[in-house]
């Protein structure tokens, strides 16, 4: 079977089951878009393999069958409780109480405050002139890249209010479209959405901008139900001015990476290189694991205090080569950074706990807790990013898991309920 054919064969798989989940649950909801979001790069993947670039590039390779069933079975299980937990179905959110959700998220805008006006310099220093590749590539090169990681304090904070964005984004979007008007939640909403957007300017990151426009999407899926139409039409908007400037935003940084004439090129490569990627350049030439040391660095320094394989991203990909035999720089789906860290078996044993773990927090009640929107928000986080890599890498992708099981413990013994508008 060629590889095109193979390819082809592997957007079917994922194009019947978004389909099936559709047709059984007869509206769109967040699972609709997890499974939608692998199906068009699944089918990207096949507009790469058959562009006349392709066979120039460093992803060609011979395309398998094995590598795909396993890629498939492994993303499922993953993916699995989150389309269980079908949001249209809901019909209470129990709020927390009105105490603890007050003291958050007065700690939680003092930390956004603080990390806006530090992030402001960097944005200043960047100009019009900015140079979109350079600074991707000083991103990679070294640790000290923006000013402020001079100052102990200043580079913690940061690293605080970056780990809690995830969760920050889920919660104030609960807070300023569910609960009565606040201008609490007013300021932890729309400063929560100003960092989320330094971050991702500072950072050059496009494929963060997609992630973001359809992470919100999800959170509007999720809640929508219990928002009333007042503030449906107030979201629209909301939607349409910040969404408008990041995609020009996108465009932008493109055109100066790859030139005009590579824009088309270069976006099918990034929406489908990671399937080809797992398939040709990694599952048959992995050779080796990182054992935790590559992406859950924060834990593995916990338990190992004197283990410091790199500081840089540049030196992670060349310990990853190091120790698996595969170049670490390039996208394999989340699936691959776990094979990278735990190797083919592993990866399933902890698709499979995830899977049961997640199962046993999102029963399939229809009335929910704030400590499941929580956890169910970061894993739909983990998942719309895996169609890339593993989102919750590295110290500040450690310590959004650390902070997300900190705040469900918090949250855990609220009782007042609300009931659907």
């Amino acid at each position: 079977m060629s590889s095109s054919n193979i390819l082809i064969s592997n957007a079917l798989l994922y194009t019947l089951t978004l389909f099936l989940y559709f047709i059984k649950n007869k509206s769109l909801n967040v699972g609709v878009v997890l499974l939608s979001l692998y199906t068009i790069a699944a089918w990207a993947s096949v507009l790469l393999e058959n562009h006349e670039l392709f066979i120039f590039s460093i992803h060609y390779s011979k395309i398998t069958i094995e590598p795909f069933v396993y890629l498939y079975i492994a993303l499922m299980l993953f993916i699995l409780p989150l389309l269980r937990f079908k949001s249209n179905e809901i019909t209470h959110i129990t709020p927390p109480s009105e105490t603890k959700l007050s003291l958050l998220i007065k700690v939680l805008i003092i930390i956004n405050i603080f990390c806006i006006i530090i992030q402001i310099p960097t944005i200043q220093d960047m100009g019009v002139e900015i140079n979109w590749e350079e600074l991707k590539g000083t991103h990679y090169e070294s640790e000290i890249r923006f000013w402020f990681y001079k100052y102990s304090i200043l580079s913690h904070i940061n690293l605080l209010g970056t780990a809690f964005l995830p969760i920050s984004m889920a919660l104030s979007f609960y807070a300023y479209f569910l609960l009565d008007r606040n201008k609490l939640y007013t300021v932890f909403f729309y400063s929560t959405l100003l960092l989320e957007i330094l971050v991702t300017i500072v950072n050059g990151n496009r494929g963060n901008i997609i992630i973001d426009i359809v992470f919100m999407f999800c959170m509007y899926l999720l809640f929508k139900k219990f928002i009333s139409e007042k503030k449906i039409k107030k979201l629209r908007y909301l939607l349409i001015i910040t969404s408008l400037p990041l995609i020009l935003f996108f465009i932008t940084i493109t055109q100066s990476r790859f030139g005009s004439e590579m824009v088309s090129y270069y976006n099918i490569k990034y929406a489908g290189e990671s399937f080809i990627n797992f398939n040709g350049l990694m599952y048959d030439n992995l050779q080796g694991t990182t054992n935790g040391r590559a992406y859950f660095t924060l834990f593995n320094r916990v338990f190992n205090p004197e283990s410091i394989d790199f500081e840089t991203g540049i030196q992670k990909w060349d310990f990853i080569e190091k120790e698996t035999n595969v170049r670490g720089q390039y996208f394999y789906t989340l699936i691959g950074a776990l094979c990278f860290e735990f190797g083919k078996v592993g990866t399933v044993f902890i698709a499979i706990s995830f899977l049961i773990i997640a199962s046993m927090i999102l029963n399939r009640n229809k009335s929910i807790t704030i400590p499941q929107v929580l956890f169910f928000a970061t894993s739909v986080y983990l998942i719309i990013n895996g169609v890339f890599f593993f989102k919750l890498q590295g110290t500040t992708g450690n310590l959004t898991i650390l902070l997300l099981i900190v705040l469900m413990i918090y949250f855990s013994k609220s009782e007042k309920a609300i009931k659907k508008i």
